[in-house]
């Protein structure tokens, strides 16, 4: 987690997205805002990872599958002004 999250907000890689800031922002900076998306990834990885060893599941695939669809969702959200009444 925190290297996927060191290496998505450098400015040099695709994943870098900034945050400027607006009036309903608690920030006054830009700053880096695909670090979650890293969280999450870190987080499905090692769950798919942990119920496919650990705790045999017969269908331990939904995990990962539906840990990559928040993952994406939050990533175009990260990336765009997306309303909550899309998803």
């Amino acid at each position: 987690s925190a290297l996927l999250t060191q290496w998505f907000t450098r400015p040099e890689t695709v994943l870098y997205i900034i945050d400027e800031p607006n009036a309903r922002s608690l920030h006054t900076q830009p700053i880096p805002v695909s670090g979650g998306v890293a969280i999450l990834v870190a987080v499905t990885l090692s769950t798919t990872l942990a119920s496919q060893f650990y705790l045999p599941l017969p269908q331990w695939w939904w995990l990962g599958f539906c840990g990559l669809l928040i993952a994406i969702i939050s990533f175009i959200d990260d990336c765009h002004q997306v309303p909550a009444v899309i998803f």
